[in-house]
């Protein structure tokens, strides 16, 4: 068990940082995760929300022994239900829209367009 538990939290952050690293990434060539036009206040406003969760954490850790899994459980339970309440179906429909015609032109060329 003592083995065990340190190669386990190793790679559990090994892993979380590279989730996190390919969702960072991601956020940044997909139009689906972050709309191009809103994409650099969306990302912004989830660095703002990781920092501040992470100021919090050492306060959290020293609350008494149920409560940091609590407030843990109920973190993830909030971010599962906000990632499946994202309005994903108004970019698919917007996809829909492009024809042939316009399917070759640039994220620019588009932008001017629809203005």
């Amino acid at each position: 068990m003592r083995t065990v538990l340190p190669v386990a939290i190793t790679l559990t952050k090994i892993g979380i940082n590279i989730l996190q690293q390919i969702t960072y990434c991601a956020s940044f060539t997909d139009d689906s995760v972050f709309p191009f036009l809103l994409r650099n206040a969306s990302i912004g406003v989830c660095n703002f929300f990781a920092r501040f969760a992470a100021l919090l954490a050492p306060l959290v850790s020293s609350l008494s022994k149920p409560l940091p899994e609590l407030i843990l459980l109920g973190a993830m339970a909030l971010a599962f239900l906000v990632a499946f309440n994202l309005p994903l179906e108004d970019y698919d429909e917007k996809q829909s829209e492009l024809t042939p015609s316009n399917a070759s032109m640039d994220q620019s060329q588009m932008l001017k367009s629809n203005a």
